[in-house]
Parts: C-alpha cells; sequence; structure tokens
C-alpha cells in the first residue's frame, strides 16, 4: 500500500483512489481508441483548459450519450 501511495505522490495523483482509477481507466479504454479519437480527446482537452469548459464528470458522460 505505501508503494501505491508513493507512487500516486510521485506522479501526481492527489491520492491513491484517483491513480487507481486512472490507471483503470487506461486499461479498459485506451486500446479502444484510434488515433484519430485521441487526436480530437486531445483537441479537446486543450480547448477546454483555455476557455475554463470543465463540468462533472457525470454532466460530460450526459452530454456525451445524446
Amino acid at each position: 500500500m505505501q508503494t501505491a501511495e508513493a507512487h500516486a505522490e510521485k506522479n501526481g495523483y492527489g491520492n491513491i483512489q484517483e491513480f487507481i482509477k486512472e490507471t483503470l481507466r487506461e486499461k479498459l479504454f485506451e486500446e479502444k481508441l484510434t488515433k484519430k479519437e485521441a487526436d480530437l480527446i486531445k483537441k479537446i482537452i486543450d480547448i477546454s483548459d483555455k476557455q475554463n469548459l470543465y463540468v462533472s464528470e457525470a454532466e460530460l458522460f450526459k452530454k456525451l450519450r445524446r
């Protein structure tokens, strides 16, 4: 547990739960994305950063399901 906490802290995660969540997300979803999809996501993230367009995860998934 201490090793996982140290790794999470070293890699910029706020806590071990964030680290676990991101690791699972990478393992479950990343391989299914095409390069074009990954590039689009990166562009969306960049735009969101520049225009401060952040919403909750629930709001994001609600909009994606439309």
